[in-house]
């Protein structure tokens, strides 16, 4: 993971606000917000205040400070991605992802998830180059999730707070790419 990926999760975190952060670091709160809201890019940040940033998501982590509500919206985003993946790859009018999981997902997360990684990567054949990289992105978000996380205990509704999170991100990549 590079520095702006940890700044961006660390900004995204729902357990840690801004002004938590601004006061471990000393990076202004109002800084914190505009890049936390897109108003300012993470790539013109200063270097000190992003090795700063780095340094405490580099610590939150290592303290496992990851809430259950983090482990709600690790799974959304992943639910997410393979959603997407979903929509490139399978043949049309086989159901979507989200059509066949939303109501087991939140119920039996890992078996869920297991089961849809498993169709999807079925499909591997056809990955380009465009979906290597939301393959990659996956595999990024799938990092952040501990052994003791990848389990079935239920999750919270935050999930769907990143589920669209992230279909809103790759939909507007795929829109900036145009």
């Amino acid at each position: 993971m590079d520095i702006r990926q940890a700044i961006e999760k660390l900004l995204a975190d729902p357990s840690v606000t801004n002004y938590q952060i601004s006061k471990a670091t000393g990076v202004s709160q109002v800084s914190l917000n505009k890049f936390a809201r897109g108003e300012s890019n993470i790539d013109n940040m200063p270097l000190g205040n992003a090795l700063k940033l780095y340094d405490y998501y580099t610590k939150l982590k290592e303290e496992g400070a990851m809430t259950g509500e983090s482990r709600d919206l690790l799974f959304g985003r992943m639910l997410g991605v393979l959603n997407v993946l979903g929509e490139r790859l399978f043949e049309k009018g086989k159901p979507s992802i989200d059509e066949k999981s939303f109501k087991k997902f939140p119920a039996k997360p890992a078996s869920t998830f297991e089961r849809l990684h498993k169709e999807v990567m079925d499909y591997s054949h056809k990955f380009g180059e465009e979906e290597n990289r939301i393959l990659a992105l996956f595999d990024e978000l799938l990092s952040e999730l501990s052994t003791e996380d990848f389990n079935d205990s239920p999750l919270g509704g935050t999930y769907l707070l990143g589920y669209y999170r992230q279909n809103h991100e790759l939909a507007e990549y795929k829109r900036k790419q145009k």
